[in-house]
């Protein structure tokens, strides 16, 4: 299966107690992950796919790590902000960590947008 979000965050999603938008199709690849026992994430650990079952809280505390490993790869220009391992660790709130993801999202965004339709 080809995932276009690590597995981390897959994992991450809960289950159906309202049911998703149809447009919505993470869920789907979760679920069908969920039924395939053979199905493993990691490239090295070949650990099997495992959707836990958190908290809203804990759910929304370990988001506000994995989160990053989407993010980590794009490098905005400099003086946007510190967005370093070190950062993201010592922040102590996940209120903070999301908030902070949520700017980094969103610079990312701008940064595209004014690539593919420069004023």
């Amino acid at each position: 299966i080809e995932v276009p979000v690590p597995t981390q965050i897959l994992g991450l999603l809960p289950t159906k107690k309202e049911p998703w938008p149809d447009s919505f199709s993470l869920d789907k690849i979760a679920d069908r992950m969920e039924q395939r026992k053979e199905a493993v994430v990691g490239t090295h650990s070949k650990s099997p796919f495992v959707r836990v079952r958190y908290s809203h809280f804990r759910r929304a505390q370990r988001f506000s790590y994995v989160i990053w490993t989407l993010t980590d790869s794009f490098i905005l220009p400099e003086g946007k902000s510190d967005y370093s391992p070190e950062t993201i660790l010592q922040t102590k709130s996940t209120e903070e960590r999301l908030e902070l993801a949520t700017e980094k999202i969103e610079k990312i965004c701008n940064l595209i947008r004014s690539i593919i339709n420069p004023i």
